[in-house]
């Protein structure tokens, strides 16, 4: 009997502990990009994105802060803990700076935010970002996803063929 209660507690107690480890696996992953308009444009956005990359890293429920440069578009990867942390970052201190500037630096912009359970490398995340983007930024163009930045409905979304 007391081999059959051990056995179920070491059972329940594993099963208890593969719930958590789940749950603690998900993530948010935010993925952006920003054609910045011209060489004179950089500086200011240097300023806003350093700031923004430095706030990010320290923002509670940041698990990684990455950030490149491919064919010509500045990206970030931000994976967080919870959207909610993501929006906290998002709507306040340096990157709030950086998004009142970005119409006036950057020609062309998307974003993309979903969940899940991996970290995405940066290649992957430049492929995820550049087949479900949404423009929030300039003028779409072929394959482009477009609808309103918080959008998640695949209704208030359209792709732009031309």
């Amino acid at each position: 009997m007391n081999i059959l209660l051990t056995s179920t507690l070491s059972f329940l107690l594993l099963l208890s502990f593969l719930d958590k480890s789940e749950s603690m696996a998900n993530y948010y992953v935010s993925i952006t990009g920003i054609q910045i308009k011209s060489i004179f444009h950089y500086p200011e956005f240097w300023y806003h994105a350093v700031s923004s990359f430095s706030q990010a890293q320290s923002t509670p429920g940041n698990i990684r802060t990455m950030a490149q440069e491919i064919k010509g578009i500045q990206h970030t990867v931000t994976v967080w803990d919870s959207r909610e942390s993501m929006l906290k970052f998002y709507r306040s201190g340096a990157h709030l700076g950086a998004l009142k500037v970005s119409k006036r630096v950057g020609s062309y912009g998307k974003v993309c935010g979903y969940e899940t359970d991996t970290i995405p490398s940066m290649a992957e995340a430049r492929r995820i970002w550049e087949e479900k983007g949404r423009v929030v930024l300039g003028q779409p163009k072929e394959g482009d996803l477009v609808g309103h930045h918080g959008s998640s409905s695949k209704q208030e979304e359209t792709v732009v063929v031309s």
